[in-house]
């Protein structure tokens, strides 16, 4: 039992948004685990594969080879395809903020012009700033959001194929 005013209710589950985030990164702590692990073992099985090719004069005409300059190419058009269509929300994002402030400066032009002291004004100002800075912080705040969600989006499809590759090279082995 908590105590009275202590803002925390016993028995309640945390709000719906907080384990939403919860779930996101502890989703993303999973897949760069996942995409740790397969390109360990992707890397070791390819790296085995070279070093025989290397030593056999026809080696190097193992279709693994060739296959891995092309899934690369891929898997880094998917993650760069995804991460654009996620930032493309960016330019609308930079320009409600600016448009924002915009709007705010003409609103507080007449009233520092109509300021009957130095003190009003500098109240006027103060809270201007202020305001400057509430906005300042929400920005960065959303764009480190609209960060995280095009590196997740970025990182699905390499995750995807690196899990492919250490599934399909461990049953080679």
């Amino acid at each position: 039992m908590t105590k009275r005013g202590s803002g925390k209710r016993a028995g309640k589950a945390p709000s719906t948004k907080a384990g939403r985030g919860l779930r996101t990164r502890l989703a993303r702590a999973r897949r760069t685990q996942e995409l740790a692990a397969a390109s360990a073992e992707t890397i070791a099985h390819r790296a085995l594969r070279i070093g025989r090719a290397l030593a056999a004069p026809h080696g190097l005409a193992d279709p693994e080879l060739t296959r891995m300059g092309h899934e690369k190419l891929h898997a880094g058009g998917e993650a760069a395809a995804a991460m654009a269509l996620r930032l493309a929300s960016g330019h609308r994002l930079w320009t409600d903020f600016w448009f924002q402030q915009g709007r705010r400066g003409l609103a507080v032009l007449p009233r520092i012009a109509a300021s009957r002291s130095p003190l009003e004004m500098a109240q006027i100002c103060s809270v201007s700033g202020a305001m400057l800075l509430a906005d300042c912080l929400g920005f960065w705040a959303r764009a480190a959001g609209l960060a995280e969600s095009a590196v997740d989006a970025g990182a699905r499809p390499i995750h995807r194929i690196a899990a492919a590759n250490a599934r399909r090279l461990g049953k080679a082995a």
